[in-house]
């Protein structure tokens, strides 16, 4: 285990990422991400960015018989949470 078990993973083939003790906490750089990107294509017509994307990564069961949850190693509360819009 880790101090920083999320990750927000971003760019190119997601391999950029950012570090978060908590959800909590990669759960808002995720949104404040998504929206900097929304007002980038907005203005830009080519999307070069795979994610973003927030994984557990002690957590994360790769097997392909899983939920998608649980590839990202989230609980099915966090995965709520990510799929709501604010």
């Amino acid at each position: 285990m880790t101090g920083f078990p999320y990750e927000v993973q971003f760019g190119h083939c997601c391999n950029q990422k950012a570090a978060f003790a908590s959800f909590e906490l990669a759960l808002a750089f995720y949104r404040g991400y998504e929206r900097a990107q929304v007002a980038h294509w907005n203005n830009n017509s080519a999307r070069t960015d795979d994610g973003p994307r927030i994984v557990n990564v002690d957590n994360i069961d790769g097997a392909d018989d899983a939920g998608e949850a649980a590839q990202h190693g989230l609980t099915a509360a966090e995965w709520e949470q990510l799929q709501d819009r604010e």
